[in-house]
C-alpha cells in the first residue's frame, strides 16, 4: 500500500512540474506573437507617416504646377504660405504615425514582459507544487511508519508467553 501511495505522489509531483512547464512555454508563445503583433502594428503606423509624406509632396507638387500655370513665382506670398502649411502638416502627420510606432512597439515589449513574468510565475508553481506534494508524501509515509514484522520462524526458546513447556524453561 506505502508502495502505491509513494508511486502517486511521484507521479503527481511529475505532473505538477510538467503543468508548470507547459504553463510557461505558452506565456512564452504569447509574449512572442505579441511582440510580432506589435512590430506588425508599428510598420502600419510607419506606413501611414510615410503616406502623409507621399501626400504632402503631391499637394506641394500641385501647388507648384498651378502657381506655375499662372505665371506666378511658386515660392512666395501666398502660394509659398501654403506650401509651408502643407509642409508642416505632412511632416506633423508624419512624427505622429512615428511616436505611435515607437508607442506600439513600446507597449509590445512591455506586455511580453508580462507574459513572461507570468510564464516563470507558471513555472515556479508547478516546481513548489511538486516539491509540496514531495514533502506530504515524505511526511505522511512517516507518520504511518513501518509495518510490524511478521517473522514465521519459531523462537526454540519461548512457549508463546504459556510459561515452561513440560518443565523445561
Amino acid at each position: 500500500m506505502e508502495v502505491i501511495a509513494i508511486a502517486s505522489a511521484a507521479v503527481s509531483a511529475i505532473g505538477q512540474y510538467k503543468a508548470g512547464q507547459a504553463a510557461q512555454a505558452q506565456y512564452r508563445s504569447q509574449a512572442a506573437w505579441n511582440e510580432i503583433q506589435a512590430e506588425n502594428d508599428a510598420i502600419q503606423y510607419e506606413q501611414q507617416g510615410v503616406n502623409a509624406l507621399r501626400r504632402t509632396l503631391r499637394t506641394v507638387s500641385a501647388i507648384n504646377a498651378r502657381a506655375a500655370a499662372g505665371n506666378i513665382n511658386p515660392w512666395s506670398g501666398s502660394t509659398g504660405n501654403l506650401q509651408d502649411q502643407v509642409l508642416h502638416e505632412g511632416y506633423t502627420d508624419f512624427n505622429i504615425s512615428k511616436s505611435n510606432a515607437l508607442t506600439r512597439r513600446l507597449t509590445g515589449q512591455f506586455q511580453s514582459n508580462i507574459y513572461n513574468a507570468a510564464g516563470k510565475s507558471a513555472y515556479q508553481q508547478g516546481v513548489f507544487g511538486a516539491l509540496s506534494t514531495v514533502g506530504k508524501a515524505g511526511a505522511q509515509y512517516m507518520q504511518i511508519g513501518s509495518a510490524p514484522s511478521t517473522s514465521s520462524t519459531p523462537n526454540p526458546h519461548s512457549s508463546g508467553g504459556q510459561g515452561p513447556i513440560f518443565g523445561f524453561n
